[in-house]
């Protein structure tokens, strides 16, 4: 859930530029049609096997093949006077029977509707022609044309819904991949139990972030002090200089009713009763870097201790 943006991100980046490409495309129609193979007899003679349902199925193989050839593609270009190679032409043309028929569905491809239709009327023309007249035998093949040439209205490619779709289902999929390999290789400490478990010692208390300042403004213009309950005489009350800076992060002071001051006193608890047969005499507050919270902990924890009665005594060992 923290990484469902990575995964939005990045099939959205797919998404656009699928369909942005989609639209740059120039588009490509598409003319169909058909031929009909058959097969009678020459004057005289019985139909043979190959006047079978299964022999034409059998011709009509090798009609689909003679359709998709160059000899017919070079006819084609001369007879339109185009300014294509036979290879380009047989590129977008398509030849296939229909299965269990024969019926040969042809199919050509060009960014003029028109020309893709004309060029498809002669290519089932020539084919009609040429191959009727190479093929010969005791029976006589008939190519004809079943269905003349017509093209959609609408282009068949680039189509940028379909593409759409493609492009989010595989840009989810490669951000959802991207998000859990991020979230593999992610080593940082999230909750308490995590610090407990990668570092094999017990956490006393988790400190929320907080701004004694503003905690504190109703109280900016007083002088905090410490009383420890042995007596009025162990008042102590700090210097004006000392409050102004030490005093904007006391939040045990500033807002000693808060969710913040009460998290030090739980700290100030767990402390003390995880070696109650022991009480600490001394603790000591690190960090790995510079500015991660030691002055700011150890000054509210000095200040629960002392407002528990305890004497304590604030070293600043940074040299």
């Amino acid at each position: 859930r923290r990484r469902l943006w990575l995964i939005i991100l990045v099939a959205f980046v797919f998404v656009g530029s699928a369909v942005g490409f989609s639209l740059w495309q120039t588009p490509v129609y598409e003319a169909s049609g058909q031929l009909l193979v058959g097969q009678k007899p020459s004057k005289g003679e019985q139909p043979n096997l190959m006047s079978s349902v299964e022999g034409l199925q059998q011709l009509t193989h090798t009609v689909v093949a003679a359709v998709d050839s160059r000899p017919i593609a070079e006819a084609v270009i001369q007879e339109l006077n185009l300014q294509l190679t036979p290879q380009d032409l047989l590129n977008n043309l398509s030849a296939e029977q229909i299965e269990d028929t024969h019926l040969i569905q042809l199919s050509y491809r060009d960014t003029d509707p028109e020309r893709a239709q004309k060029i498809l009327t002669y290519v089932s023309e020539v084919s009609s022609e040429r191959i009727s007249e190479a093929i010969s035998g005791v029976d006589i093949v008939t190519v004809t044309v079943w269905e003349p040439a017509t093209v959609l209205d609408a282009p068949v490619s680039p189509d940028p819904v379909r593409n759409g779709l493609l492009a989010l289902g595989l840009g989810l999929m490669l951000g959802t991949g991207l998000a859990l390999l991020l979230e593999i290789m992610n080593n940082r400490w999230r909750s308490a139990e995590e610090v407990e478990q990668a570092s094999g010692v017990p956490n006393f208390g988790a400190i929320p972030e907080f701004d004694a300042a503003k905690a504190g403004t109703a109280r900016a213009n007083e002088r905090w002090m410490i009383k420890p309950q042995r007596g009025a005489d162990a008042n102590y009350s700090s210097p004006e200089s000392d409050r102004e800076s030490f005093g904007t992060e006391a939040v045990t002071v500033q807002d000693p009713a808060g969710v913040a001051s009460e998290a030090y006193r739980k700290l100030r608890t767990n402390l003390f009763y995880a070696m109650v047969d022991a009480p600490p005499k001394v603790i000591v507050v690190a960090s790995a870097n510079h500015r991660e919270g030691k002055s700011t902990t150890i000054a509210n924890l000095g200040i629960a201790l002392a407002q528990a009665g305890k004497n304590t005594l604030i070293l600043d060992c940074d040299l």
